[in-house]
């Protein structure tokens, strides 16, 4: 059975201007720079680990079947840069690789870069 679309898509919320990128994106990981802040890396790793989390791609967190416009003109590189960090920012916890092969610094790169893309005033590690 097909699932039924909305009438009307959304737009996608809180677009940073500067970016084309919603700050909403990084509402899956405001648990990391707080947990980060207050913790050693390890036990940071072992937590994400414990969770099952992984980071959603940019087109998993606002799907074209609900939301209008994600991937345009202005975001589409943006977009693609986010989304390859996020795969290998996913294979690490999927290959236990995270806190070894991704270390800290890797750990910290990815993540703010993650964050300076969807928003230049995005908190970081």
């Amino acid at each position: 059975m097909e699932t039924p679309r909305p009438e009307k898509l959304q737009e996608v919320p809180d677009i940073d201007p500067t970016t084309g990128i919603s700050k909403s994106f990084l509402e899956d990981c405001l648990w990391i720079p707080v947990t980060y802040r207050t913790r050693q890396f390890p036990e940071l790793v072992q937590m994400i680990r414990r969770s099952n989390w992984r980071m959603r791609t940019y087109e998993e967190r606002f799907p074209a079947d609900k939301y209008a416009n994600v991937v345009n003109e202005k975001n589409r590189d943006a977009i693609a840069q986010i989304n390859k960090l996020a795969a290998v920012l996913n294979e690490a916890i999927e290959d236990g690789t995270l806190g070894t092969v991704i270390n800290e610094k890797d750990f910290k790169n990815i993540y703010n870069t993650i964050s300076t893309l969807c928003s230049p005033a995005a908190p970081l590690l």
